[in-house]
């Protein structure tokens, strides 16, 4: 009783963070449910496990400073380019004449300006400044990143995921069979849908350089949720006392989020709406 009444003060003192943090503390509500979701799934000991691991190769990398052969090759060119294609207004020219000026040049990455005893410093900073700025910050998300990623074993030197640390982890799971069997066949999908994705071709540096991992972690962040979702969804079937539950879960799940009634134009435009988006193809 006391364990319970510990877990609702914890739970209400978060919910009143977060909504005293406004959009931050949805943020955190969402972690803090997904991190529930997975503890009740998986159990919380590899969940705690592998968040102890975390805070262990931050700190480690932290310590040690960023390593140059991670963020040497970081190609930021195609971002420059993009900023000065936003820059300029296509067809404009600085000795046109015209008695209009030219739109605030594009930066993506918010610049705040310096305090300095309680007030705040007027010179701008200029285009090449919060250039660097951003090309600073961008280098040492993907360091720091691939430093983590590499000392929990998630990531190969090549900055490949490390699909066989990953399918190792869920292979050691105290779950149910079905449970792991969901799991494997959802790492097993992330795995093709990440090493499908083209990611030299993009104009992010991080995704260039990191987007194979961030494919992955998306990926099975969602079908993880989803196979614990079904896994649950079972349980309570089958203490309704319901019958051919693996059946009607594995071809039903889909068939559940289709909205509208047979042949009513919007439910055939949610339908297809939804099939279009990519949601049907997380059941």
């Amino acid at each position: 009783e006391d364990i319970k009444m510990l877990h609702k003060i914890v739970l209400l003192s978060v919910v009143g963070v977060a909504f005293g943090f406004g959009p931050m503390g949805n943020k955190m509500m969402m972690k803090y449910a997904h991190k529930s979701m997975m503890q009740n799934c998986m159990g919380p000991e590899p969940i705690e496990t592998m968040m102890k691991e975390f805070m262990a190769a931050c700190q480690k990398c932290e310590k040690q400073g960023m390593n140059e052969t991670d963020t040497m090759n970081i190609d930021f060119q195609a971002v420059i380019n993009e900023i000065r294609r936003n820059a300029i207004p296509w067809g404009s020219s600085k000795n046109s004449g015209s008695n209009f000026r030219s739109p605030a040049q594009f930066i993506p990455y918010p610049v705040f300006q310096p305090v300095v005893g309680g007030r705040m410093k007027r010179q701008a900073l200029s285009a090449s400044q919060k250039l660097e700025m951003m090309k600073e910050k961008m280098t040492s998300l993907v360091g720091n990143a691939t430093c983590v990623l590499k000392e929990m074993g998630w990531m190969n030197e090549d900055k490949s995921v490390n699909y066989d640390t990953c399918k190792e982890w869920i292979t050691k799971l105290s779950v149910d069979e079905n449970l792991k069997e969901d799991l494997l066949y959802a790492h097993d999908c992330c795995k093709d849908f990440s090493m499908c994705m083209p990611v030299e071709k993009s104009k992010n540096p991080i995704m260039k350089e990191l987007g194979q991992s961030i494919a992955y972690q998306g990926c099975m962040k969602m079908k993880t949720t989803m196979c614990c979702m079904k896994q649950d969804f079972k349980k309570m079937a089958l203490e309704m006392g319901m019958d051919n539950v693996d059946t009607a879960m594995d071809m039903g799940m889909g068939m559940m989020r289709m909205s509208g009634k047979e042949g009513e134009p919007s439910g055939m435009m949610n339908s297809i709406e939804e099939l279009l988006s990519g949601e049907m193809m997380m059941m």
